[in-house]
């Protein structure tokens, strides 16, 4: 058993619920079980319960959506997400910890990547001076404020000039090319933390809103915190037609999305935006160990599901 990792966890969710409560964050906890499928299925947990098909949820976004639109203003939810990946890799868990967080008082992208990089560089920073952990903690991820921000099409741009080949737009931006484009603006900016923003609009999630300005492009972003991505995040669709055109798009059952969809019925929706953060890559990030099987207590991917 790692220790010193559980007591990263501990300390850094410690540190974020203190962080949000003092920003007026509300914490709330969501079903995990649903009958909703919003994602795509082959991403997802199919469970019996009671005689009736259900999923397990990869994610609290349309119950956090629905907590800010109904007066809440500012939520936070730290609980497990499900999400069925099929493949045994240093990346990906079927089960992780995912610390989500929504508010209305976002009215950009630029509102929501601010307020990240704040609570990450707090994170840092107390782990940094935590005789506990303080040995573990990898002070180079908030060495270069404010993290670089660089939208997709640049990125591509950067990886096409180094490769020398063509990258087709719409490409994932992911693995080899984190790593690659992370090692470019490291040795040129000497950053190692950096948001990708504003991705091809079909390729983002039907809540997160297109530029209004280019809607080609979502106003959307990843977070590279080290190695990897650790978060995503943006601003949310708020016009009704538009998030049922997205869901019709991918055959989502309407029906079962109603208390979802009816807070975009009115008039005036309040703007929102927010992000989540895998709390497993986090703490690989902080530690600097990019394998996530050495990131959690219990491992839970294709091949381990018995515990050793």
């Amino acid at each position: 058993m790692d220790i010193s990792m559980i007591k990263i966890q501990s300390f850094a969710q410690k540190y974020i619920r203190e962080f949000l409560h003092n920003n007026g964050f509300v914490e709330i906890h969501s079903p995990k079980i649903s009958e909703i499928a919003a994602d795509q299925l082959d991403h997802l947990f199919s469970v019996t319960f009671y005689g009736k098909q259900a999923y397990l949820l990869p994610g609290p976004q349309t119950y956090k959506q629905v907590a800010v639109l109904s007066g809440l203003k500012k939520v936070f939810e730290i609980a497990p997400a499900y999400r069925g990946e099929p493949r045994e890799d240093k990346r990906h868990l079927s089960e992780y910890i995912s610390i989500d967080v929504e508010s209305s008082s976002f009215n950009n992208i630029s509102d929501v990547m601010d307020f990240e990089e704040e609570l990450l560089c707090l994170i840092v920073n107390r782990l940094a001076e935590n005789n506990e952990t303080k040995e573990f903690i990898d002070r180079r991820l908030t060495s270069v404020i404010p993290f670089p921000r660089i939208a997709y099409s640049a990125a591509i741009e950067i990886l096409e000039k180094k490769l020398q080949r063509i990258i087709c737009f719409g490409s994932k931006i992911s693995g080899t090319y984190e790593e690659l484009l992370s090692s470019i603006l490291e040795k040129e900016l000497g950053a190692i933390s950096y948001f990708l923003t504003h991705f091809p609009s079909r390729d983002r999630d039907f809540y997160y809103r297109d530029n209004q300005s280019h809607p080609e492009i979502s106003d959307s972003f990843d977070l590279i915190f080290g190695k990897w991505e650790v978060s995503s995040g943006g601003m949310r669709e708020t016009n009704y037609q538009r998030l049922v055109n997205k869901l019709k798009n991918v055959g989502t059952d309407l029906d079962m999305l109603d208390f979802f969809l009816k807070m975009f019925r009115k008039n005036s929706v309040a703007s929102h935006g927010g992000f989540a953060i895998g709390l497993e890559r986090l703490t690989g990030s902080l530690r600097r160990d990019y394998d996530i099987t050495r990131n959690t207590l219990h491992v839970r991917n294709l091949k381990n599901l018995r515990d050793r």
